[in-house]
């Protein structure tokens, strides 16, 4: 209960928010089968649920407990713009649940295989003709096979300045023996990229060839 010191206000917040997206109070008090009265209090700030009726309100509605005390214009900006219920109707279809299964939580490639930092190259989306070699780093975190790399494009004109920075994030999934990577630009955030590469392992060098494109 300690993360929700100083957060009663916005948990009061986003429970009016939610309320006013479903109906009722009433309504929601029926479904939740919680006093009306004593919901209220939640509503006014007046009073936190307990640790259990938190877990209640928060399964209700699809969400993490965490979530409930976010700051109330972030929190608007998610409803609004239906992120919690995509996410609660793509947990609950069998083809995202096959999805992850097989592709996210694939364990078929050892780690020791692939994790590492990679130079990777690539024709210059920028300057024509020329090679662009950037960083790429693999890495496990937790069930999720994650990656970022990072473009310098340097400067004509000033030669040892570097004119544009271009850092992405992204998922990579291994799939029978090839890896597919899906990431995103992070600093003007208006680009999304796919690769899918093949290990070489005729080499003492560990190497990945494929294709890009976004």
């Amino acid at each position: 209960m300690n993360h929700i010191a100083g957060d009663t206000a916005a948990l009061a917040a986003n429970l009016r928010t939610l309320c006013d997206r479903h109906g009722s109070v009433a309504a929601v008090c029926r479904k939740l089968n919680v006093n009306r009265q004593q919901f209220n209090k939640y509503l006014s700030g007046a009073h936190v649920p307990s640790s259990a009726n938190l877990r209640t309100i928060a399964n209700f509605f699809g969400l993490s407990v965490p979530i409930l005390f976010s700051n109330p214009e972030e929190f608007r900006t998610l409803i609004d713009g239906n992120f919690f219920h995509a996410m609660s109707t793509a947990r609950h279809l069998p083809e995202f649940v096959n999805f992850l299964s097989n592709i996210v939580f694939d364990g078929s490639v050892q780690d020791s295989e692939i994790l590492g930092v990679y130079d990777r190259y690539q024709f210059s989306s920028i300057y024509k003709g020329f090679i662009l070699k950037s960083a790429f780093c693999l890495y496990r975190n937790n069930n999720f096979l994650q990656h970022y790399y990072i473009e310098r494009f340097p400067s004509f004109d000033r030669p040892g300045r570097t004119e544009y920075v271009f850092k992405y994030y992204g998922f990579s999934f291994p799939v029978a023996d090839r890896l597919f990577t899906a990431d995103f630009e992070g600093i003007q955030s208006n680009e999304l990229t796919f690769g899918v590469y093949a290990q070489v392992k005729r080499n003492a060098k560990r190497f990945m060839f494929g294709i890009a494109s976004g």
